[in-house]
């Protein structure tokens, strides 16, 4: 907790076992990287994790497993949900599809010689700890997985939805308020996107109150490469 790498104990424990077995005591870069790889920010740990509920019929369903009580066991949420979808328009017979959750970014056909990239994330806690930043890096992201998709796509325009609370709704304690985090998160991604030459195309605002302690902040970013560049090696020189 001193520390601020917000592992859970089972985390800690295994860890914990992990050194004791080497005979040594854990060097802090070692904690900070393996609480920073091990997060939900950067490994998605709910989005991959099974998930029991209770909904509608899910029979047939991807990854879902129906139980006698009614319940539902989802294997992988990310799986059966997102990927599931695009994994059954593929079955459908779409061929555009060229590289989808293998790469830092999905890649569809756009003609014979060039495809297009797409790659968005969310980047909503920085933002409410820092929107400027947190909305500058949330596009910056997306921008650096584009160009490391493959032997690398040439960004070309970025796109966003933010969604915040209404400007009239009281601020929660410890929370900025709306009309500041809007107007900071707008400065962030355009700000950035500008300074590398790449324009933000289009965008849009939800407001909803439920979003006052923490806003959505959805970053987006379009690049084009060959699609004889989609895999392969990089090569010495």
């Amino acid at each position: 907790r001193e520390g601020h790498l917000f592992l859970d104990l089972e985390e800690m424990q295994t860890i914990q076992k992990y050194y004791q077995n080497l005979g040594r005591e854990p060097r802090e870069i070692e904690l900070e990287t393996l609480a920073q790889t091990w997060s939900e920010h950067c490994v998605h740990k709910t989005l991959k994790a099974t998930i029991r509920y209770s909904g509608p019929d899910s029979e047939n369903r991807p990854h879902h497993e129906s139980h006698d009580d009614g319940s539902v066991t989802i294997h992988n949420l990310l799986k059966a949900t997102v990927a599931a979808a695009t994994f059954e328009l593929i079955d459908e017979g779409i061929d555009w599809c060229l590289s989808v959750f293998v790469d830092n970014a999905g890649i569809v056909t756009f003609d014979d010689d060039h495809a297009i990239c797409f790659k968005v994330e969310t980047h909503n806690h920085p933002t409410a700890i820092e929107p400027y930043g947190g909305a500058a890096t949330g596009i910056g992201g997306c921008i650096r997985d584009i160009m490391g998709t493959g032997l690398a796509a040439r960004p070309i325009a970025a796109t966003d939805v933010f969604c915040v609370a209404n400007f009239d709704n009281d601020t929660p304690e410890g929370c900025l308020p709306s009309r500041r985090l809007l107007s900071e998160i707008v400065r962030g991604v355009r700000d950035y996107g500008n300074r590398m030459g790449i324009p933000t195309l289009n965008g849009s605002v939800w407001f909803d109150n439920n979003y006052a302690g923490n806003p959505l902040v959805y970053c987006g970013c379009v690049g084009v490469m060959p699609i004889n560049a989609i895999e392969g090696d990089a090569q010495v020189g």
